[in-house]
């Protein structure tokens, strides 16, 4: 009986090869589509997996409110990781982490600048999953001037040698550091990633005046016991922030605790699984930047989509061919066929088609993946015979698109009455066209909201370029360690600056779109106790210059003014967050340090935006400090940019000989900022694209079939004058109609999902009715187009030839 079915599917592909064609290419490409982004989805849910105790393992993270701002930040302070083990039984282990970039390793003659380097306790090992390849696991970052190195790192520095017992020249002092243990490299899916470890005993942290409850400055991370609540132990924080950050509060800020709750403060330690850090963490100084569960679920319903359009095609195609196979269910079911045999014979056919897409859908995923991988900036591979789930996963998948596929299909056509069928009077009911028009409406509804959505990313991404952030970021070349520079520091930017390539030059302690710090500012006239948190940093005279920042009121630091030792330029954030007027030049600040308060005249306001425009404008205080400091911007002509990149090396290297010269550029790094809305808005245009190309392909297999069963009526209405351009028109009619309703459907669909995506802006577009209109335009002239060329090759047949009889 099976094997029946499978002759008559097979001889059935064989007959109309232009409708299975279609059929095989749409589903191909749809469910080709639909594992890539898959097999994305799964590796953004895999972060973090391969730690072999991920499901006991936390981040602690620091919420709270401190002098009217708001703290929300992935780190916390040194002492508490100790105290969580020694006070809390269920917290079987802790660890404290930090990170630092631009480290300068040097063994013989090969020396890098590092930026992944990680501080870790001698618990690493306990807590998080190492690959040890080489190295006593038990004596792990236990003692002082000791490196862990990946394998990768390995070979960059030793080549071929076993790295074990060599000896690397750390830093700056270039303290000998003994290579101890060999790892394997964190995997790519892992919310940090480092290269070398080194024992958290070396970390500046480890100094007393970072041992302190209020101080924040690393990343804890706590082992809790198996199948152990953690609400349970975030219960027990608040008891503990008094124990120990209480006393800290009333010595240094002169205050009790519970006033300082009573002030509209709060401090707080909060619990975050590591498995979620990834996609559902979205706190300032994270140690890299994550990803987003929205992305997941946006993408997740994309692949849906693409498989839904493709089935939708199938179903098109099968019920508008009902007609041509009528006579063969008629028979059938005269010599004895049953209902439910009909129905098997049919989804057969479209699980086999099913496959064959299936087949083929693999070998495109595999010419894909490479570009695929270039465009999300990730590194996918997928053996499809070593996991045997993703094979199982997809047999499934082709039999479940196949029988949704099939599903409307096989029923339709095994219910024709065999009387009607023989006699001729099915035409009519078979060429009813209700429920092909809906599943069209319903096709170009998601190709419409998909197109929108590309719009308004690329109209957003595109927005934040461009707007103003009252700087000129583009020209601007940063050298970071310029600390290294040490006493010849003047000296260097007098030298580069004598070059007329270079413009200008200042050294800054943070550049735009990093992480800043705050600390506590008073209003002139009230309390320290009524001080607010504001962020800050420190440049020399000439960075209003370098950088082109805008002065709203008053003026910049200028070497004319003695008194600008003691003042300061802040944003207009600064005054409504203080409660000054628009004019407050000459209003002062009160720079709380401990028992020291130091007083600071506002000499000048700008709108200055420090961080990402996912941020509302947050309030920045400018100090003036004209010594060195640790970057080193350079504005440079737009002309003689590989010319002055070329001089700044050798000067580097004249002043520092042994280190190397490190650049970047600031609007370059100022984008890293907003790489996950460019991989999402390139990933959206990319299947909006396919989306389009599988209805399209559903529509030109639609528009040849009812060609087709229109040849007689084409050929009498030319025998009687109608032009080519009436007969196309007459053919396409259906389609502009259906299209219209579409648009009508996915406009407000599309304002609303967009409306929530743009929500994680601070500064973003608005909806304007144009996106939407091009939207629609587009895949109305696309659809025109595929329908018209199909209208046009079957008005354009001699009128003999398709009069003439069967």
């Amino acid at each position: 009986m099976f094997t029946n079915y499978f002759k008559v599917a097979f001889r059935n592909l064989i007959k109309h090869k232009g409708f299975a064609s279609i059929n095989i290419l749409g589903l191909s490409i749809g469910l080709a589509s639909a594992m890539l982004i898959l097999f994305y989805v799964m590796d953004e849910l895999s972060y973090d997996d391969h730690h072999k105790k991920a499901g006991q393992i936390y981040r602690i993270s620091l919420k709270g409110r401190v002098a009217g701002q708001d703290l929300n930040i992935a780190l916390s302070s040194v002492p508490l990781s100790e105290a969580l083990v020694n006070d809390y039984p269920e917290v079987l282990n802790a660890v404290k982490l930090t990170f630092n970039d631009g480290i300068i390793l040097k063994y013989k003659d090969r020396s890098f600048v590092e930026d992944r380097v990680m501080y870790a306790d001698s618990s690493y090992a306990e807590v998080f999953t190492v690959g040890f390849i080489d190295g006593d696991p038990n004596n792990f970052m236990n003692r002082p001037n000791t490196i862990a190195i990946t394998k990768s790192a390995a070979k960059k520095y030793f080549g071929s040698e076993n790295p074990l017992g060599k000896m690397i020249e750390f830093g700056e002092e270039q303290t000998l550091f003994e290579v101890t243990h060999l790892i394997e490299d964190i995997p790519h899916n892992s919310h940090f990633h480092y290269d070398f470890i080194v024992p958290f005993l070396n970390s500046r942290l480890t100094q007393p005046a970072f041992d302190m409850w209020i101080t924040n400055n690393n990343y804890t991370y706590v082992l809790l016991q198996k199948n152990f609540n953690p609400e349970n132990l975030e219960a027990k924080f608040p008891e503990m922030i008094k124990k120990y950050v209480g006393p800290e509060f009333e010595s240094i800020l002169g205050t009790s605790f519970s006033e300082f709750e009573k002030s509209d403060s709060k401090w707080g330690y909060h619990l975050t699984p590591i498995k979620d850090i990834h996609l559902h963490s979205n706190l300032d100084y994270e140690i890299e930047s994550n990803g987003s569960i929205k992305t997941v679920y946006i993408f997740s319903v994309i692949a849906i989509f693409l498989i839904v359009i493709a089935g939708i095609n199938f179903m098109n195609l099968s019920t508008a061919r009902s007609a041509n196979r009528s006579k063969e269910v008629g028979i059938r079911k005269v010599v004895g066929s049953k209902k439910k045999q009909l129905i098997a014979q049919f989804f057969i056919e479209s699980v086999l088609i099913t496959f064959i897409s299936l087949v083929i859908a693999i070998l495109l995923v595999e010419l894909a993946l490479p570009y695929f991988n270039q465009f999300t900036n990730k590194s996918l591979s997928v053996n499809y015979f070593a996991n045997p789930e993703i094979l199982i996963g997809l047999v499934i998948l082709g039999i479940v698109v196949g029988i949704f596929s099939g599903s409307y299909p096989a029923f339709y056509l095994s219910a024709f009455r065999p009387i009607k069928i023989l006699k001729g009077s099915l035409n009519a009911v078979a060429k009813n066209s209700l429920f092909r028009n809906i599943l069209v409406v319903f096709q170009f509804v998601i190709t419409i909201v998909l197109f929108i959505a590309t719009l308004v990313v690329y109209n957003q991404l595109n927005y934040i370029n461009k707007k103003d952030v009252e700087f000129e970021k583009d020209g601007m070349v940063v050298i970071k360690r310029a600390l290294s520079l040490g006493n010849n520091a003047k000296v260097f930017k007098e030298n580069i600056l004598k070059n007329s390539g270079i413009l200008n030059a200042s050294y800054v302690t943070t550049l735009p779109g990093e992480d800043y710090g705050n600390t506590v500012f008073v209003p002139e006239g009230l309390g320290v106790d009524e001080g607010r948190a504001l962020w800050f940093c420190a440049a020399d005279f000439d960075f209003a210059q370098t950088i082109g920042l805008n002065i709203e009121q008053g003026r910049y630091f200028s070497r004319d003014f003695a008194s600008d030792s003691s003042a300061v330029v802040v944003n207009s954030a600064v005054l409504s967050t203080l409660g000054y007027g628009p004019n407050s030049i000459d209003k002062k600040l009160i720079l709380v340090q401990g028992n020291n308060n130091i007083d600071l005249d506002i000499i000048g306001v700008t709108n200055f935006n420090f961080e990402s425009l996912h941020h509302n404008l947050r309030p920045l205080v400018i100090l003036l400090d004209n010594r060195v400091a640790g970057n080193l911007l350079v504005r440079v002509d737009n002309d003689k940019v590989s010319q002055s990149i070329g001089f700044l090396k050798n000067e580097w290297e004249k002043f520092v000989p042994n280190q190397p010269f490190v650049y970047s550029f600031l609007s370059n790094d100022l984008e890293m900022k907003y790489r996950n809305e460019k991989k999402t808005g390139t990933i959206f245009t990319l299947f909006s694209i396919l989306a389009i190309v599988i209805a399209l392909l559903g529509l030109l297999g639609l528009a040849s079939f009812m060609a087709e069963q229109r040849t007689k009526e084409i050929g009498i209405r030319k025998v009687m004058g109608a032009s080519v351009t009436k007969i196309i028109a007459m053919l396409s009619r259906e389609i502009v109609f259906l299209i219209i309703i579409s648009t009508l459907i996915a406009w407000p669909v599309a304002y609303y999902l967009m409306n929530k995506w743009l929500q994680d802006f601070a500064f973003k577009i608005n909806l304007r009715l144009e996106i939407f209109i091009l939207a629609s335009v587009i895949s109305f002239l696309l659809a025109m187009l595929t329908v018209g060329y199909r209208a046009y090759s079957a008005a354009t047949v001699n009128p003999a030839e398709s009069l003439r009889d069967e």
